[in-house]
């Protein structure tokens, strides 16, 4: 009979840059989903390395070692906040993943992220079933969005047809038919003239957040004392800093002015494209900014094969939402919690706070 091997010791390291290929290895098939070591790289360069609040002194992460083996991972992300008006650091978590013969052990990892971040907000916004029953008992609290609905908004009668699940069923010939009509009521919307607005607003898809945004950020920042600082700086981290994934970024402009911008992502819903707005931010004394930047994003949405547009009912665009007509509507909001000392978390509770679907990490 075999004598029963010993267990190796558990223990917890802070993440090294030496460590990055260790990890990308043990991460290879995360969630299910296959991805090799220069995907995990250059989320690694995202994270931290082109972060521009990352300093050598913040930890990236944690692992787990049984004995020499990695065996578990836990991400520590520095993101920029305005807190009760005061700008401050805040840490996100990511990609907490144990083997499974050492998940007993993976609360470890965590707890190394809750004394690192003590003084400060911690986010979690892309929970799984086991890691928000963990969550659950740490007695994190929701964050409050400010948004009740989700929207699917269609190119046309024709995107809303496909999508529906009864002509997904039709034979192949008269899903070809569907398809064609639907290219063809695309193309006669995209030859009218667009939309007009009694302000010289004009959008443009941008490459770079240059100093506009910054002077968007100092003339705003103050109507909602609690949100994610949007600088030019953490525009560009945020929105180009990871090559792999798409990103589309449209300013609305008044002359030289800013007046509001919207961040999409290329998102696929039952086989089809679509973009999904992550971050929306305006200038709410330009009223009509955000029906002007959803009906570009629209516009350029149809022009470029997507089925539409994915997006929370954001207080600046309800009316924009509420008037489209082929659309599919549902509840909810993304489920995002957060924990950090209770001054903070009553300053987010009472004061005047916003959070768009694209915090944590979501999109990062």
């Amino acid at each position: 009979m075999e004598e029963p091997q010993a267990t190796p010791t558990v223990s917890v390291h802070e993440v090294t840059l030496e460590n990055y290929g260790d990890i990308a290895k043990l991460l290879h098939n995360f969630r299910g989903v296959a991805h090799n070591r220069e995907y995990w790289f250059e989320k690694f360069a995202l994270w931290w390395d082109k972060n521009p609040l990352y300093e050598h002194s913040i930890p990236r992460g944690w692992l787990l070692r049984a004995g020499t083996e990695i065996v578990g991972f836990i991400s520590c992300i520095p993101i920029p906040y305005q807190l009760a008006g005061e700008e401050r650091l805040t840490y996100t978590a990511s990609t907490w993943y144990v083997i499974p013969e050492y998940r007993k052990n993976g609360l470890i990892l965590f707890l190394s992220l809750l004394k690192e971040a003590s003084g400060t907000i911690i986010w979690n916004t892309t929970l799984n079933d086991s890691s928000r029953s963990v969550v659950e008992r740490l007695y994190y609290q929701p964050i409050p969005y400010p948004f009740t609905q989700h929207f699917q908004v269609f190119t046309g009668i024709g995107a809303w047809l496909h999508d529906l699940s009864i002509t997904r069923k039709w034979p192949q010939s008269l899903q070809w038919r569907l398809e064609s009509f639907h290219k063809w009521q695309v193309g006669g919307n995209l030859a009218r003239p667009q939309k007009t607005y009694g302000d010289p607003l004009r959008v443009e898809r941008l490459d770079h957040a240059g100093a506009v945004f910054d002077r968007l950020w100092q003339r705003t920042r103050a109507d909602y004392p609690t949100t994610r600082i949007r600088n030019a700086a953490s525009v560009n981290w945020y929105c180009f800093g990871l090559p792999s994934r798409v990103k589309v970024l449209f300013g609305c402009f008044q002359g030289e002015d800013l007046t509001g911008f919207a961040i999409f992502s290329r998102r696929i819903v039952r086989g089809y494209p679509y973009l999904e707005c992550f971050d929306l931010w305006i200038d709410p004394s330009i009223t009509q900014t955000g029906d002007v930047l959803f009906d570009a994003a629209m516009y350029w949405a149809a022009n470029n094969e997507y089925r539409g547009l994915v997006s929370y009912d954001y207080p600046w665009i309800r009316d924009w939402l509420n008037n489209r007509r082929w659309k599919i509507v549902t509840q909810g909001h993304p489920g995002g919690v957060m924990k950090g000392p209770e001054n903070l978390l009553q300053s987010i509770r009472k004061g005047a706070c916003y959070f768009v679907y694209g915090e944590g990490d979501l999109g990062l």
